[in-house]
């Protein structure tokens, strides 16, 4: 059981001695203020545990606003100053992110400190990178960056793995090739099961955050639904909504002791970090992060409250009991793939178009846009791409095929030259963009830049486009005749998560981004998209688009 009066002493202590990785958290409290006076852990006892980490690799599944960001701010910038000679690379979801995070969290902790002040190279000072010493801190995002920087690396640490890219991520990591250390820290709340943070945890030693019952004794680990208890209610805390909150007793509800039903204290003397599975032969050190880990800045009446604000539980569980959880709207169902496989059997004779996601297998679909709207696979075929050029003029002519989106990046070249052969042909790239419209037609007299080798190009609004098509599969309006690739494709529809933008931290907003999992494949979810659009692109009224009508009758421009 942590000793925070033993923890004490060795802050003293080492006072007089030479500070070691190990001892961050001294440095920290050594060196670090807040408001103007010396940074203190009270209230976040817990961290100290984490910090104490001698291994390699550190995951944190966390809730939020219990301080874990502010802790990695100020771990990596003693391990800047204690190690000399010592690069780390830092990542956020977006460079935007990550610029503001440098601007408004890390640039005033250095200010506060001295120490920080007197070692900061006023010539490496911004938003991107600073030199403490001899040693680098690399503060960078991973959407809105096309590669990882190519320095090397002692630290990587991924602040909000869930929300990040995780191809980016993983080219950062490859950055600790040479290093002596090879050291990550990863932290996020989690998005669902068995990705991201949720799946890095679980291959760790995992670390729960344990209370023994100051009454009974009792030794338990904390739970909302568990052990949350409102006087007068007995029902399931899940069917407390905006609606009928007022009818509780909400400002009197405890954490209790499933034991004794009585209050436990949920100060740090009472709370031991035990490990769940410490035979298994992990290197990684997991650690499960609770509002309960803070009840001093976390309260259960409002926790309670919090909970009704979201329109989705899952978003509750995430953020604010740091636990992974998904819903029906977390990603495409088994259930609904089946769905559009047993509509598929349904014929059609619509307009036929194509979608294909380029790689070295590219996936390829063919549909039909039927009388009602509704979009008809009817053909998938992956092909390789050295054969891409040839079997796509086949499928042209065999389908009679009247508009094709194909993914142009980074394949411009090909696009480019299939498109000399097939004037349907559009090359599609991604964007984002807070904007309603799903896609649209890149104008070269907006930006003659735009589009390298002037490839006829359709600017696809990436989350936007995929929140649409994910309504017209839950509403019916997309089926897929069965084929040798129908195993393949049910996976890769099903492995993209719809997870809650990491910029929208407001439990009311209602912004998502669509990622898939950090090994997983999603390029038939992609080519269904790319038909989608290809089907848009005919002038053919698809159901629930939601877009401006100029979307849909638009005169295609010839390519220039």
């Amino acid at each position: 059981m942590f000793n925070f009066s033993e923890h004490v002493q060795r802050l003293e202590q080492s006072v007089l001695e030479t500070l070691t990785p190990e001892m961050v958290a001294e440095w920290i409290e050594k060196y670090t203020y807040l408001g103007g006076e010396l940074y203190s852990f009270k209230d976040h006892e817990y961290q100290l545990r984490i910090l104490q980490s001698t291994s390699p690799e550190i995951i944190v599944r966390k809730c939020s606003q219990v301080g874990i960001s502010e802790m990695s701010f100020r771990r990596a910038l003693g391990l800047a100053d204690i190690i000399d000679g010592f690069s780390t690379i830092y990542t956020l979801p977006t460079a935007t992110f990550a610029a503001d995070v440098c601007k408004t969290r890390i640039d005033p902790i250095i200010a506060e400190s001295p120490r920080l002040k007197a070692k900061v190279n006023k010539v490496l000072d911004n938003a991107s990178i600073k030199q403490i010493g001899a040693s680098f801190l690399y503060i960078k995002g991973t959407y809105g960056n096309n590669q990882a920087i190519s320095v090397p690396a002692d630290l990587i640490v991924t602040d909000e793995l869930d929300f990040s890219d995780e191809e980016v991520v993983s080219n950062f990591n490859s950055r600790l090739t040479h290093s002596k250390y090879k050291w990550q820290f990863a932290l996020s709340t989690p998005t669902s099961y068995k990705v991201g943070i949720d799946k890095k945890f679980r291959a760790s030693k995992r670390h729960f955050n344990f209370t023994c019952c100051d009454h009974c004794g009792h030794f338990f680990l904390p739970d909302y639904y568990s052990h949350v208890k409102i006087p007068g209610f007995t029902g399931d805390l899940r069917e407390i909504t905006a609606t009928n909150i007022h009818k509780f007793d909400v400002e009197n509800a405890k954490l209790r002791c499933p034991r004794c039903d009585a209050v436990p204290s949920l100060r740090v003397e009472h709370r031991e970090w035990i490990c769940e599975n410490p035979s298994e032969n992990y290197v990684a050190e997991g650690f499960q992060v609770s509002p309960f880990d803070a009840p001093n800045i976390i309260t259960v009446p409002y926790l309670v409250r919090t909970s009704t604000k979201y329109k989705r539980r899952a978003d509750f569980d995430n953020f604010n009991l740091g636990l992974p959880s998904e819903d029906a709207e977390s990603s495409v169902l088994k259930s609904d793939v089946d769905r559009m496989y047993d509509l598929g059997l349904q014929g059609s004779n619509g307009q036929r178009v194509l979608g294909m996601d380029m790689g070295v297998y590219c996936s390829c679909m063919v549909a039909e846009v039927g009388w009602d709207g509704k979009l008809h696979v009817i053909h998938t075929e992956l092909i390789h791409y050295s054969n891409v050029d040839a079997r796509y003029q086949e499928l042209v002519k065999q389908f009679n095929v009247t508009s094709a989106v194909i993914d142009s990046q980074p394949y411009v070249e090909t696009v480019f030259r299939m498109q000399d052969k097939s004037p349907i042909l559009w090359g599609s790239v991604y964007v984002t963009s807070k904007n309603l419209e799903a896609f649209r037609i890149q104008d070269k007299e907006e930006d003659e830049f735009a589009g390298l080798l002037a490839v006829r190009q359709v600017n696809v609004n990436r989350n936007i486009a995929l929140e649409a098509l994910f309504k017209d599969i839950r509403d019916g309006n997309v089926t897929i005749r069965q084929d040798a690739n129908k195993e393949i494709i049910e996976v890769q529809l099903c492995d993209m998560k719809r997870v809650k933008d990491p910029n929208l931290r407001d439990p009311g907003a209602d912004a998502f981004i669509w990622k898939k999992s950090a090994e997983g494949n999603d390029h038939f979810h992609h080519a269904l998209l790319y038909t989608w659009v290809a089907a848009k692109l005919r002038s053919v009224p698809l159901h629930s688009f939601g877009l401006p009508l100029y979307l849909g009758s638009m005169t295609l421009k010839p390519a220039k």
